[in-house]
């Protein structure tokens, strides 16, 4: 794909209702249907998984807080974090990997930009097919997580999304 249509996906993703807006958990389900938009759309892609004690920031070096179940705004951390790759066709006809992580970013980033904003250490990388699993562990290593149990996962994390900022005196 080229950058600008790495771009239109990243702007296309931003108005569906894949809950972006809720950075404590859900990466998991988001990758896998932004995997499956693209796909649906004649574009590959895959996912890049990042394991290791991380903490998620803004461009500018910032914690990314978000309300926990008391409405206290807490710094967002994760054991694991996962989003779509794509191969770009860049300017200078090279193809390059770009991560499409609405949660983090406005546009395509790199690798290393991405787990710069991952934030932490990551301690193991690796990329699997659109379909796969979480493969840290090996309950779920290999196995399949569908579109469906993604999107039933969101709604899940759109209510527990929507609870933490009533409690935290936000509109849901």
């Amino acid at each position: 794909m080229t950058e600008a249509e790495a771009q239109q996906f990243m702007d296309d993703f931003k108005k569906t209702d894949i809950p972006f807006d809720y950075p404590p958990d859900c990466c998991y389900s988001r990758a896998r249907k932004m995997c499956d938009i693209m796909e649906k759309k004649g574009f590959s892609s895959q996912k890049l998984w990042s394991e290791g004690r991380l903490r998620a920031t803004r461009a500018d070096g910032s914690p990314v807080t978000f309300p926990n179940e008391q409405g206290v705004a807490t710094p967002v951390t994760w054991h694991y974090h996962v989003a779509p790759i794509v191969n770009v066709q860049t300017p200078d006809g090279k193809t390059s990997p770009r991560i499409l992580d609405p949660s983090l970013s406005d546009k395509p980033l790199t690798v290393d930009e991405w787990k710069k904003l991952c934030g932490g250490t990551p301690t193991v990388d690796k990329t699997t097919p659109p379909e796969e699993n979480y493969p840290f562990h090996p309950a779920t290593a290999g196995k399949e997580y569908t579109v469906a149990e993604a999107e039933a996962t969101m709604q899940e994390h759109r209510d527990k999304r929507d609870r933490n900022r009533a409690a935290a005196g936000s509109p849901p």
